[in-house]
């Protein structure tokens, strides 16, 4: 099942793609520097729901960072407005299951949005639940 996170993160990258934003765009976890202003896209496997019934929640990581470097706050907190505009449609479900390879999203559930910064980053972060299943079950 670790490939129903995979095809997730994968249909969530090309929606961000589609918008034509001029930042990195890294799906899964990694110790590898990332250039900015970039979106990191991480899926995680959760609970079976019902048991034995093939359908998952899967918990969604959405993380947009940029240097504070670049003095332009402003410009971040809207870059990160049409970003996240991408993944916050009320048919984003459908949407996604379209667009992916062996994915089935029947609902998105409890999202949550927050700002952090500090020194050195700018990091807008928006999670969500996708209750999922694969298409070709």
């Amino acid at each position: 099942m670790q490939d129903l996170p995979n095809n997730l993160e994968a249909a969530l990258k090309y929606r961000v793609e589609a918008g034509n934003f001029n930042l990195a765009i890294f799906t899964g976890q990694s110790d590898f520097d990332k250039t900015h202003p970039s979106i990191v896209i991480h899926a995680e496997l959760g609970q079976e729901t019902p048991i034995n019934s093939g359908n998952f929640m899967i918990t969604v990581n959405c993380e947009l960072r940029q240097s504070a470097e670049t003095d332009d706050l402003p410009g971040f907190r809207a870059l990160a407005r049409s970003v996240y505009g991408q993944l916050m449609s009320d048919a984003l479900q459908t949407e996604l299951s379209s667009e992916a390879t062996d994915l089935h999203v029947f609902g998105i559930l409890n999202r949550q949005f927050r700002e952090t910064i500090d020194d050195t980053h700018w990091l807008s972060v928006l999670t969500f639940d996708a209750y999922c299943c694969r298409s070709d079950l």
